[in-house]
């Protein structure tokens, strides 16, 4: 299997990732370029910038598909405001 193919299949299943889980899930030491792939094919994946317990921000990359697991990113409902 690709490692672009076991990036989707990871992400497909809810899973996000940064670029040293797919190094040590995939290794795969360009994860930003296999997202873009994905991307040129169809695959709805997106990434977002997150802060590390150590202070480093990251982007982490998850399937759209799967968005409803980062509330933030989703509509805010202003009448249940």
């Amino acid at each position: 299997m690709s490692q672009k193919s076991e990036i989707l299949e990871h992400l497909q299943k809810g899973n996000t990732l940064t670029h040293l889980e797919c190094e040590d899930l995939f290794n795969c030491s360009r994860l930003a370029a296999r997202a873009n792939d994905l991307k040129k094919e169809g695959e709805p994946v997106e990434s977002r910038m997150i802060t590390t317990r150590t202070g480093k921000h990251v982007a982490q990359y998850y399937y759209v598909a799967h968005q409803d697991l980062f509330p933030e990113r989703m509509p805010i409902d202003t009448d249940a405001i």
